[in-house]
């Protein structure tokens, strides 16, 4: 019986070192298929309750987030993702983690060392080593010149729908303009016609009399002056 049991005490750190043994083997495949690619590669730890500790990356994903290999060795992989999207990579996970799906697709935001934000599209699969518990290998693209580029096509968007707006009120506006300046020279007109008559009236009757009446035309010439100048600011708006 005491044979036995030291035969199983034994057995278990054999068992733990044939784990860490097949891992590394996987961990020392991987890098050499994808360890000098351009695009990122991560192995992340998937182990349930605990945290998502990175297991190995490439050089590609150290200048991505700015850290160094021994920097990002053993940290927390969700921790260097945007607080704004670590909900939505961590339930990503976890479906992995509970054989709802084996792959994971998701654009992430990633906050560097500098604590500038870098965009990635992550893609990624669950492996299974022959012992030893899964974890996640995935590439993470850099897509911060492409959502740079959706941002400022975003931005054009805007500033033409913008200008389609101001150009239909600059002719709404013109069109009000030639409107009112065509009224407006009637009025004048009629204005000036009175202060004619008013002027011919004073010459043969009394000018006190129809002095009231010309200070009353006098008023309606200078408003439709300032009319005309308000129209010329409007349709300087409406050609802009």
């Amino acid at each position: 019986m005491t044979h036995d049991g030291n035969a199983a005490q034994d057995e278990r750190p054999a068992v733990a070192d044939i784990a860490a043994g097949a891992l590394r083997a996987c961990e020392q495949q991987l890098e050499r298929q994808f360890g000098r690619i351009p695009t990122g590669w991560v192995m992340i730890s998937l182990p349930a309750g605990r945290c998502n500790l990175y297991l190995a990356v490439n050089d590609a994903y150290c200048e991505l987030t700015g850290y160094s290999q021994g920097e990002l060795d053993g940290r927390d992989f969700l921790g260097d993702v945007h607080p704004e999207d670590q909900s939505a990579v961590e339930t990503l996970i976890q479906e992995i983690m509970s054989d709802v799906t084996s792959q994971i697709r998701t654009d992430v935001r990633l906050v560097r060392k500098d604590g500038n934000i870098v965009y990635g599209r992550l893609n990624g699969s669950a492996i299974r080593p022959p012992t030893g518990q899964r974890y996640l290998a995935a590439f993470i693209e850099d897509i911060s010149a492409a959502q740079q580029a959706r941002a400022e096509i975003c931005r054009l968007q805007r500033e033409l729908q913008r200008s389609r707006r101001l150009a239909s009120l600059g002719q709404l506006v013109g069109g009000i303009s030639h409107d009112f300046s065509n009224m407006l020279t009637v009025i004048a007109n009629y204005a000036s016609l009175i202060r004619e008559e008013v002027m011919v009236a004073e010459a043969t009757e009394s000018a006190a009399r129809w002095g009231p009446v010309r200070w009353d035309v006098e008023q309606i010439e200078d408003s439709a002056d300032r009319a005309r100048r308000l129209i010329k600011h409007m349709l300087a708006f409406a050609r802009r």
